[in-house]
């Protein structure tokens, strides 16, 4: 395993370098990021998974104590770090720069407090703008230099908490996702892995809640989790299984033969073992990876501001108005491109309206039989209402996890040729300048995520469209058959009008992130046209200037010198690190 001490030194010899020029000022900030990340050494251990698969008991079996709030009801909304030290908290808020401390003599004193920020009951939609919490606890796991991550639960009614957990994903260095047996594994389940495994230096499957199978039951589980694993990944990851209730009850009894029938034993030597031991090489790995990204940016920078040295300068005035002329031309392609960006928003949008209105009747066509049933059997207009607020929430949940599925297929679909696009463009203009200086190379763009920036609220029931006191008076005189039409008609109409409202609901909420996914869209787009701009027409007008401007040639001379010598130091420091 190599020792940190070169990438140290590595790290350092590029911010010295960095900082001197005004250019790489972004470069700068992250080497300087990525230098405190290894001086920390610090291992991050993120608990994945879907909600109520049970991640928060998992890890109060593992602290031994009911340090994090656990519920029948989605709770994690904000990411939790557990770290070593003295039982203590500090929520730290997006718009305060000092974080708030939390003290308590026993773990669930703490956990009380805590409840206060970090659940969706106490901190609904993040009320509190909350960005993350951290907890201190003397557990010697964390001790061995492991930060463990209680995430919000995937799947949830509450899409935020899905969202925030994939915003983290690049800060967690291996992931434990944690499935049970109901079923082993969900579609979204294997979605989700197959899009973290590739950004996780290791992943390891917990499979929780053993105790609730027989034992035939729990192989035939865990032989099924193994083989759409290994169909679907190529590889099947290290899979524990655990009872997280059995290992807490272990814990606080002082059981070591529960401990180790929990199946806790195993996973916490696992996580002390071979995890920790290998902290070191994974987080070197790590930040060796994104070390040599930024090298090799930096490099580039270089060669483009050395080969424009060469240049006689009547000669390079006139390249630059040539590569000019390019960028003035792509430009105006790259502008077309935010003008189809927003036709394509608008037929999106009018997609939306469409199927919101399909749903609607779906809903119709779904609820108003089972209320006609339910009156047919002598239901009062209680119980019909009953069933309306038992199904209303559930089926619109339904829904919008359907509608966000697709509307991200979709918009995977419609951004592809438009990535493609910008990066043809870039490569063009590039190549261009490549022509004129031989210099190479290629930007690369992420892939997006369709993200749900405002939950949905559902309503079940409408006290506004009930009859009022006086006419459920009159109602009663009438006879049976004409105030079971009544009835009828009353709850028909009540029926469209939830419909109708959360039907708008959720059209609204989609709407609203579908306009924001665009707007985030067209500004990566921006982005990296702005960054290949830099890395060509900018650089090359600022040398062309700086030289301009230096007379002398022993001068301009000079600072070629120490341009190579920077090179040179760069690609030592690439080959030192790689």
């Amino acid at each position: 395993m190599r020792e940190p001490k070169p990438l140290a030194a590595a790290l350092e010899a590029l911010i010295a370098l960095a900082a001197a020029e005004p250019q790489l000022e972004a470069q700068h900030r992250r080497l300087l990021e990525l230098h405190d990340q290894l001086q920390r050494q610090a291992l991050y251990v993120a608990v994945l998974g879907q909600f109520k698969r049970g991640k928060s008991s998992f890890l109060n079996a593992l602290l031994g104590e009911v340090l994090l709030p656990v519920a029948v009801i989605p709770l994690t909304a904000l990411p939790v770090l557990l770290l070593p030290g003295p039982l203590s908290a500090q929520v730290h808020f997006q718009d305060q720069p000092a974080p708030l401390r939390l003290e308590a003599e026993s773990a669930p004193g703490l956990e009380s407090q805590l409840r206060l920020y970090v659940t969706e009951a106490q901190n609904p939609h993040n009320q509190r703008k909350v960005s993350f919490v951290e907890v201190f606890y003397p557990a010697s796991l964390l001790q061995r230099g492991m930060v463990l991550v209680d995430t919000p639960g995937i799947g949830s009614t509450f899409r935020h908490n899905t969202e925030t957990t994939r915003q983290w994903l690049p800060h967690y260095d291996v992931g434990l996702l944690v499935l049970s047996s109901e079923p082993p594994i969900t579609e979204a389940e294997l979605k989700f892995i197959q899009e973290i495994a590739p950004q996780l230096s290791e992943l390891v499957i917990v499979f929780n809640k053993k105790d609730t199978l027989t034992p035939d039951e729990l192989a035939q589980s865990l032989e099924f989790l193994t083989q759409v694993l290994q169909t679907e990944l190529g590889t099947a990851p290290v899979i524990f299984a655990i009872s997280a209730r059995q290992g807490l009850q272990a814990r606080q009894s002082g059981d070591a033969g529960l401990w180790q029938a929990s199946g806790m034993a195993q996973l916490e030597e696992d996580l002390l073992n071979r995890l920790a031991s290998r902290k070191t090489q994974l987080v070197q790995t790590s930040i060796q990876q994104k070390t040599l990204a930024l090298a090799a940016r930096i490099k580039l920078w270089l060669s483009l501001w050395l080969k424009a040295q060469e240049e006689p300068l009547q000669a390079f005035a006139e390249k630059i108005a040539r590569l000019d002329q390019q960028v003035q031309f792509l430009e105006q392609e790259q502008q077309r491109i935010a003008d189809l960006l927003q036709v394509d928003l608008r037929r999106q949008l009018t997609r939306l309206e469409a199927r919101a209105e399909t749903i609607r009747a779906e809903a119709e066509a779904f609820l108003w039989p089972q209320i006609e049933q339910n009156l047919a059997a002598g239901e009062p207009e209680a119980g019909v209402h009953q069933l309306l607020h038992a199904n209303i929430p559930p089926y619109f949940d339904r829904q919008m996890q359907l509608q966000t599925d697709q509307t991200q297929q979709e918009l995977q679909q419609l951004f592809s040729p438009y990535r493609q696009q910008l990066t043809q463009m870039s490569k063009d203009l590039l190549q261009h300048t490549g022509e004129l200086f031989g210099l190479v190379y290629q930007p690369a763009l992420e892939a997006s995520h369709f993200e749900i920036f405002q939950d949905p609220y559902w309503v079940a029931q409408d006290p506004a469209q009930k009859a009022p006191l006086f006419g459920r008076w009159l109602e009663n005189l009438l006879p049976p058959r004409l105030r079971q039409a009544r009835l009828k008609r009353r709850l028909q109409q009540e029926m469209k009008h939830l419909l109708i409202r959360n039907t708008s609901n959720l059209a609204w909420s989609l709407q609203l992130s579908l306009k924001e996914n665009f707007r985030q869209f067209d500004g990566e787009l921006r982005r990296q046209w702005a960054e290949t701009l830099h890395l060509s027409q900018e650089t090359l007008t600022s040398v062309f200037h700086q030289r301009q401007q230096t007379s002398q040639d022993a001068e301009r001379q000079t600072r070629i010198s120490e341009k190579q010598a920077q090179q040179d130091q760069i690609q030592a420091l690439i080959i030192q690190v790689a």
